[in-house]
């Protein structure tokens, strides 16, 4: 998943000079860089891929995803920047962005239930997924017995309360194993991108084109 920033600059550069215009690439490129940062990194700014992630989960966005997103610079003869994610980070965002059906690496997708114990980010820590499998006592998997091997029911069912006197406990599950998840389009990876190339502050790509076009132009030989 990633998202081209190509230069348009025929408008602001229409009345140079024929030699006045071969410092365009350099400019050209030097912005497109600029404003690569600003999207994938930069923390100052408050409509980067960063912080519109965040502000696109309920609960925010784990650092990890935050971290993900990386940008490739352009030079004066390819003048296009590329902002991506990296690969590890792609595998779910892709989800988030365009929607589909995601299907699990292993056996089952692992779904919270309300029962679930999750993280600030509506997520299992590596810990609490750890504890489901390994904690026998307190913990485990498949469908209750005396539900007919319904695979509804089918996840991770946790032992909770005082025994009772025939030694049996109260049940509930806390985990759901599913073969598959539908995901909605969320997160609008390439408008967020756009939001910073096209804003006219010192973000975006018009303020930092003329500032790097004005000092090329001064330091031409």
């Amino acid at each position: 998943m990633q998202v081209n920033i190509k230069a348009e600059v025929k408008q602001a550069t229409r009345y140079l000079t024929s030699v006045q215009k071969k410092q365009i690439p350099f400019a050209t490129s030097k912005t497109l860089n600029q404003v690569a940062y600003h999207i994938a990194k930069n923390k100052k700014n408050p409509l980067s891929m960063p912080q519109a992630v965040d502000e696109t989960f309920a609960g925010g966005a784990t650092p990890f995803t935050k971290r993900g997103f990386l940008f490739e610079q352009s030079n004066k003869k390819n003048l296009t920047a590329w902002i991506y994610l990296k690969d590890i980070q792609d595998s779910y965002m892709t989800f988030q962005v365009y929607g589909g059906t995601r299907f699990p690496k292993k056996k089952a997708l692992l779904i919270p239930t309300t029962h679930s114990k999750l993280n600030k980010y509506g997520n299992f820590t590596k810990g609490t997924r750890e504890k489901l499998f390994s904690d026998k006592k307190k913990f485990f998997t498949g469908v209750p017995k005396g539900f007919n091997n319904n695979t509804q029911l089918a996840g991770v069912w946790e032992r909770y309360g005082s025994k009772s006197k025939s030694g049996g406990q109260k049940i509930r599950m806390v985990a759901k194993f599913k073969g598959s998840g539908s995901y909605k389009p969320l997160f609008p990876f390439a408008e967020a991108a756009g939001k910073v190339v096209f804003s006219t502050g010192r973000f975006g790509f018009k303020v930092n084109f003329q500032k790097n076009l004005e000092y090329a132009l001064k330091t031409a030989r």
